[in-house]
């Protein structure tokens, strides 16, 4: 599958490329860094490359460094439903559909220095070609803090819808080092989402 090539101004241009072995130290160094570390660890890293229905992608740089990442995979509304720590029935209002194939949006990174050039807008709608014809639905549980969702401008830019918050989602993950609490996470999260358009 041939991936597209982006060019964001002084950044030169950026290749988009699936995440490899070869890649998995310096791919857990830029989720640490993005995320929190922990979130992401090497092991978990290396079975998403093998994990069917699971799509994990970098922009790489002209001299071969990734500089940023989206991970997305697809799955049901129950396991959304969990993840987003919702009543089954609160996520009805996002698809017709029964049951619905929902491309959950896991996680977004842009490494520091190529932040506040719209790469986060380019990489969800990268995410969006890619889930035409596999899911009904865009769906995404999104850091918030202090009232602020870093990905906000991305998803509205990109026809995303709020749905609601959910509190403490990854309180749970005692091992996450949390870039904004630094230590255990205790930061909220607002869920959005978006009907996929089928191609005809």
């Amino acid at each position: 599958m041939k991936l597209p090539v982006i060019a964001p101004g002084e950044s030169g241009a950026l290749c988009f490329e699936q995440l490899t072995e070869a890649r998995l130290d310096e791919v857990q160094e830029l989720c640490d860094r993005c995320v929190g570390k922990n979130l992401y660890p090497r092991a978990y890293l290396a079975s998403v490359i093998h994990k069917p229905d699971h799509y994990f992608y970098l922009l790489v740089t002209p001299e071969r460094k990734a500089v940023a990442y989206i991970y997305f995979f697809l799955t049901g509304l129950a396991e959304m439903a969990a993840l987003a720590r919702l009543p089954r029935e609160r996520l009805a209002v996002i698809s017709p559909k029964e049951n619905p194939v929902i491309g959950n949006l896991q996680s977004v990174g842009v490494a520091e220095a190529h932040r506040h050039r719209h790469l986060s807008v380019k990489l969800v709608r990268f995410y969006l070609e890619r889930l035409q014809n596999k899911a009904d639905t865009a769906f995404g549980v999104f850091w918030k803090t202090g009232g602020y969702v870093p990905m906000e401008k991305a998803l509205k830019a990109s026809g995303f819808l709020y749905l609601a918050d959910a509190h403490r989602v990854w309180y749970g993950r005692r091992d996450l080092i949390c870039p904004f609490c630094r230590g255990r996470c205790r930061c909220d999260a607002a869920i959005y989402y978006k009907p996929v358009r089928r191609r005809p």
